[in-house]
């Protein structure tokens, strides 16, 4: 989806809507003005939810992001207003580069730094992985974009990307409920450890013999 609107969203505003090619440039710097902003908005709130979860903690915000950006994504697809559409892409930007930066740095950090591979220097190699596989999604939307274009209209882009984004949501749900399912579960165990520490220091020694320590 990044890939879709950094490259085929100006030529959609010249060709489909017939604005100037200057104004669709200037337009389309939304989107990264956008992206910027998102990625250091994700950060900020994917550092709480980690100080929160006392773990690494990321799919909340990546979960939350790509459901908020299919509205404005909506709204491009419906809405041919050029006013609309600029605050339309620049809230795409906010909410889509937030996950693609959390994807491609922290999540990659966290991924290298799993117990399981542990004196292994995995982190280049789990980012290789992520990019790489971003770069096949990529090329693959490209042809899509421009066949979905000259076929059935640019609505049927904004379609696509909207299924792209749903379908990315809702995958992102599996790694929310596994780590919710993991925090419950740290708290959970925190409490058994606790529970039994308070109870020896109620039947201390000193109290059942009616001394004092």
């Amino acid at each position: 989806v990044n890939y879709a609107l950094f490259l085929w969203f100006p030529f959609y505003l010249s060709e489909g809507l017939g604005l100037d090619r200057s104004l669709s440039s200037l337009m389309a710097t939304r989107f990264d003005l956008g992206f910027i902003c998102g990625a250091i908005l994700a950060g900020l709130l994917s550092d709480v939810t980690t100080h929160w979860a006392r773990m690494p903690m990321r799919s909340p915000v990546v979960s939350g992001f790509l459901l908020f950006s299919l509205i404005p994504m909506g709204v491009m697809r419906f809405s041919t207003q050029p006013d609309v559409i600029k605050w339309a892409i620049f809230c795409c930007g906010i909410l889509q580069g937030g996950p693609a930066d959390a994807l491609t740095s922290a999540v990659s950090v966290d991924l290298g730094k799993h117990p399981r591979l542990q004196g292994q220097r995995a982190v280049s190699t789990v980012a290789g992985i992520i990019d790489g596989t971003g770069a096949v999604g990529a090329a693959v939307g490209q042809y899509l974009v421009g066949s979905l274009s000259d076929i059935y209209g640019w609505k049927s882009v904004f379609l696509f990307l909207l299924i792209c984004l749903a379908s990315a949501f809702v995958l992102s749900l599996l790694r929310l409920f596994k780590e919710l399912a993991e925090v419950r579960q740290m708290r959970a165990k925190e409490f058994m450890d606790v529970e039994p520490e308070s109870s020896d220091s109620e039947n201390s020694p000193c109290e059942t013999s009616g001394s004092y320590c």
